[in-house]
């Protein structure tokens, strides 16, 4: 199951801005610089272009997909990958940091998973459960919920790196929600 991330009006509007400055600042030197070789300028309109693309790419196309072993979240060449059993916490937000493509205060879904790829410190993190008499994923929850106490636990020796996070934005998460559920059936039967 693949969709499609649709970018808020106002955020699409701020993008389309910034793209439309950087190009146009690349465009200047090329109409202005007249000492410019006609080289040098195709050189300069390419590299600007690459950059401007790139730039375009991850900020406009974002999608998901969901597969039978995990949720796929690609914004432009980036794309992480989080299984379903190492999702820990999922809740609403109203963050803006770590997703770009929210602007305004909606709440956004947040979901948190424990990274596997990073074995030293999930042993460590474990030392630490231990220390407290509890299982890493009450731990690494707590950790979530109480940002109040982020510090104590960072002072501790916790090491955030272990969490994966992605946010589906407010205006298309009944879409996310709907195609898990209709995934998840597909599945089951």
């Amino acid at each position: 199951m693949i969709f499609h991330s649709k970018p808020d009006k106002r955020f699409l509007l701020v993008a389309l801005i910034f793209i439309s400055c950087l190009a146009i600042a690349v465009a200047l030197p090329i109409l202005f610089i007249p000492q410019l070789k006609l080289i040098d300028r195709f050189l300069i309109l390419g590299i600007g272009f690459m950059i401007v693309s790139f730039i375009a790419w991850y900020l406009l196309v974002v999608k998901y997909t969901l597969t039978a072993h995990g949720l796929v979240a690609q914004a432009g060449p980036f794309k992480r990958f989080m299984p379903y059993e190492h999702i820990l916490f999922v809740h609403q937000t109203m963050r803006r940091r770590g997703n770009n493509r929210i602007a305004n205060a909606q709440k956004a879904l947040t979901l948190y998973a424990i990274r596997p790829d990073r074995p030293t410190q999930l042993r460590e993190a474990e030392i630490l459960a231990q220390k407290h008499g509890e299982s890493i994923n009450n731990y690494v929850m707590r950790f979530i919920a109480d940002p109040t106490k982020r510090s104590t636990y960072l002072k501790e020796g916790f090491d955030p790196s272990i969490l994966q996070r992605i946010t589906i934005s407010p205006y298309e998460q009944s879409l996310f929600v709907t195609e898990l559920l209709r995934y998840l059936d597909t599945q089951t039967t």
